[in-house]
């Protein structure tokens, strides 16, 4: 099976009303990359490591991912 992603830049505000038209358009899955990620105080349970990379995450508003398979 193949996979598309297909990435849509927005704001915070906008979260939830663009995960409801992608889902509603047929996504498998929505994928969100918040650079308020980056500042987060994580808990370490079970081993987990967080490795993010600002490299990663859009300077400014965040990037949605839309996966749908072709």
């Amino acid at each position: 099976m193949k996979w598309a992603e297909f990435r849509v830049h927005t704001t915070q505000e906008a979260v939830e009303p663009v995960s409801n038209v992608l889902h509603e358009s047929g996504a498998a899955g929505v994928a969100i990359e918040d650079p308020h990620d980056l500042v987060t105080e994580w808990s370490v349970k079970y081993g987990e490591v967080y490795e993010l990379s600002p490299d990663d995450y859009p300077k400014e508003g965040l990037c949605q991912s839309l996966f749908s398979n072709e």
